[in-house]
């Protein structure tokens, strides 16, 4: 695999455990690398890392360039996988021109990034002007090494951010976000009687999921609002109880999977159990089979299991509570919500339907979503919007982590430093576009005026999923691309 000492350093990080929030071992990885190399490093209060390289000969009035990279990643795993990501090395799968991970996400967001600077700052034999690359912590949880940022970590003309996922696409401006949680209280009621109850689970998973930003127009399934249809309907026919339900992990991933277990009542008198067993069966199976009809190629794997639960007694939420978060599950948005006027085949503004926790101890639901607009006014409404769908399912919410968009910069020097270079390595233009997605270039940017910035990166599938998975042949030109570009700036 070329380019040898960027795999290798790929392979290192993924030996070493690093969630977002759980950084440290990598962060001390690169401190001991910038000792051994006798290379200047500093880190800053947040523990973001700056590693400078000085130029080499006959470029020692180049600009000085940041290369800029986030060390932490998204831990998602598929649920029949065992893997503690606080101490297992990522499992590592290649097969043709494709490197996976085994059952959870790869890391290649943004290890290559990482593995690539790594390998540039070892390397001897490059052409560049003075070099400073830096590692930033948290941002899959909000951009938050970037918001923390010290002020004299860096003093680069030109940013270099290796965070973006296809090969020949250069990004020059991304969408601001927020994050919205709400919260649902509800009173309870025991269950003692078997008799005129049916107590069950239902689990809907096989859904691809992905990342919220790039992936969110690509009409996959939502597992949550998959749910909610599904209870929607059982609603119709049934006095129904939530037990709890569950769904989704990280606000920036689409959920995959999501379980509720539900107690349904009926009259003993009139009713046999048997029957609504095989009643309530054939609702999930029914809803099951128009769910595939409606998503077709794009979900193939879906799937939704019922089973019956044996408990003696069980508490659930009341029936109120119940009626009121099903209908607020239907009533929150998810998905694309306007395109851009300004670049064809842009999504301006999305909403991610995250995640939903039962909180049993405190007799509670929270809900999860994630904002993103190129436009503030339109990321305003979108807070607007979800804060009137709270306000008339009395959930309270709040909105918090808000971070700033990446107005596009098409004058600029860097990017036509970067154009040249991918023609000359690829034979052809580059894309030029924005990207529906966080990224740290628009809080550095913010920090630091008058910096030039431009996101590069190899082709990366399915960031943020069980399924992410990097092309080897585009790492190698990512590789070319970006020793090409640092020999270019004089």
């Amino acid at each position: 695999m070329k380019p040898e000492r960027l795999w290798h350093y790929f392979e290192e990080i993924s030996k070493i455990p690093h969630c977002s929030g759980n950084e440290e071992r990598i962060i001390n990885y690169i401190e001991n690398f910038a000792k051994k190399n006798g290379l200047i490093h500093k880190k800053d209060k947040k523990g973001n890392v700056v590693v400078i390289k000085e130029a080499t000969s006959g470029y020692e009035t180049a600009p000085t360039t940041v290369l800029q990279a986030h060390v932490d990643m998204v831990c998602e795993k598929d649920s029949s996988v065992e893997h503690d990501f606080d101490i297992d090395p990522i499992k590592l799968v290649l097969s043709g021109d494709t490197l996976k991970a085994e059952g959870t996400t790869l890391g290649a967001d943004n290890g290559i990034g990482v593995a690539a600077m790594l390998a540039i700052l070892e390397d001897t034999n490059l052409k560049h002007g003075k070099i400073e690359c830096l590692f930033t912590v948290e941002e899959e949880t909000g951009l938050k090494g970037a918001f923390e940022l010290g002020d004299d970590m860096i003093t680069g003309k030109y940013l270099l951010n290796l965070d973006s996922e296809e090969i020949g696409t250069v990004y020059i401006g991304s969408a601001g976000g927020i994050e919205s949680k709400m919260n649902v209280t509800y009173g309870g009621k025991e269950i003692f009687s078997k008799s005129g109850n049916v107590v069950f689970g239902i689990k809907v998973y096989g859904l691809k999921g992905g990342h919220s930003g790039g992936d969110i127009d690509k009409g996959r399934g939502n597992s949550i609002k998959l749910m909610a249809r599904l209870l929607y309907n059982l609603l119709k026919k049934y006095s129904i109880s939530l037990v709890n339900i569950n769904g989704g992990d990280k606000h920036n991933a689409i959920p995959r999977e999501c379980t509720a277990e539900v107690v349904a009542s009926y009259d003993p008198e009139s009713t046999d159990e048997n029957a609504v067993e095989g009643e309530i069966s054939s609702i999930i199976k029914d809803f099951t089979d128009t769910v595939r009809k409606e998503y077709g190629e794009v979900e193939r794997g879906l799937k939704i299991d019922f089973y019956k639960i044996d408990i003696d007694k069980v508490f659930t939420f009341d029936s109120d509570a119940t009626d009121r978060i099903v209908k607020l599950l239907m009533a929150v948005p998810h998905g694309v919500m306007q395109m851009s006027r300004k670049i064809k085949g842009l999504v301006e503004s999305s909403t991610n339907l995250a995640s939903i926790k039962t909180d049993v101890q405190n007799h509670a639901v929270e809900i999860y979503m994630h904002h993103r607009s190129s436009s503030e006014s339109v990321l305003d409404y979108l807070i607007d919007v979800h804060h009137s769908i709270a306000s008339l399912s009395g959930a309270r919410i709040e909105s918090f982590d808000r971070y700033p968009a990446w107005d596009p910069d098409p004058e600029s020097k860097l990017l036509k430093i970067v154009t040249e270079s991918v023609g000359r390595v690829l034979g052809r233009p580059p894309i030029i576009t924005a990207i529906h997605a966080g990224l740290e270039s628009a809080v550095i940017k913010k920090k630091y005026p008058g910096m030039e910035v431009v996101s590069i990166g190899p082709t990366i599938d399915n960031p943020h999923s069980p399924d992410e998975a990097v092309s080897v042949s585009s790492v190698q030109k990512f590789w070319d691309i970006l020793v090409d570009i640092l020999s270019s700036v004089r």
